[in-house]
């Protein structure tokens, strides 16, 4: 059949979970596995919150290419961001802790 003449989405109905299941095992049986980014910190975050829980089998090594962006990612997956507005509130809350801890004076 000629692509022009193919239904939309016609070959994501043969798409089964046997097919499924074998995109998932493949990795497990390979050597070298390439995976972007997004998908390695995803699966290192999984790997941190949940006890044998992970997307990526185990590896030894990581090549990153085109890692122009990695810190960014890298970031979002384990950094922590404040901005102007919660560091505000942030100083505000310890000092009203501070004058609530000072010992009152009594003359």
């Amino acid at each position: 059949m000629h692509a022009a003449n193919a239904a939309p989405g016609r070959s994501a109905r043969k798409w089964t979970a046997a097919s499924s299941r074998r995109c998932i095992a493949a990795p497990r049986e390979s050597d070298i596995i390439i995976v972007n980014h997004h998908l390695f910190f995803a699966d290192l975050s999984l790997r941190q919150t949940a006890a044998r829980c992970r997307v990526l089998p185990d590896f030894t090594a990581a090549i990153f290419d085109e890692a122009h962006e990695l810190e960014d990612v890298a970031g979002s997956y384990f950094g922590v961001s404040v901005s102007n507005l919660r560091f505000e509130e942030l100083a505000r809350d310890v000092a009203a802790t501070l004058q609530q801890k000072k010992p009152s004076r009594r003359e």
